[in-house]
């Protein structure tokens, strides 16, 4: 666990020291989202920054447990919550997706809140996700994370 934490530790330090002053560059976030597996997260904004976006994520467990999701972001609600003086955008998000386990796949539809910070090309993020497994192992499953994301990577 103290390997994973200052992993994290020297990502979230390596993006606090390289922010340039301006907010969100690309479209393309990376970053980590710390869940049941913790995992490489990544978010690509479509078209239209104010509504869709698929997000991606990607870990390891011990064992060689394997763990792959992505969500196509149908909206995010820039209005539902009341950010009074913050200056960031505060978007509401869902949408339906994938998962992919070692031993089972399922569908899941991900309910989530990011703050988008206006000065720096980050985000960060919470999201819950009922989970149907079908393959192999079925049943119900109730996948939760919070992560950040930096968005400052020239392509």
């Amino acid at each position: 666990m103290e390997r994973k934490i200052s992993y994290a530790g020297l990502f979230l330090a390596f993006i606090v020291l390289t922010l340039p002053v301006n907010a969100q560059k690309t479209n393309i976030g990376i970053g980590i989202i710390l869940s049941d597996v913790p995992a490489v997260s990544s978010k690509i904004w479509l078209k239209n920054k104010n509504m869709n976006a698929f997000d991606f994520a990607l870990g390891f467990k011990t064992n060689d447990y394997l763990y792959f999701h992505t969500t196509y972001i149908l909206k995010h609600n820039y209005k539902l919550i009341n950010k009074g003086e913050i200056t960031g955008d505060i978007p509401f998000y869902y949408g339906p997706g994938i998962v992919l386990k070692s031993n089972t796949a399922g569908i899941r539809f991900a309910f989530g809140l990011e703050y988008i910070f206006q000065e720096m090309p980050l985000d960060i993020f919470a999201e819950i996700a009922p989970v149907i497994l079908f393959m192999k192992k079925t049943g119900f499953e109730l996948s939760a994370g919070i992560g950040v994301r930096y968005y400052g990577f020239n392509y």
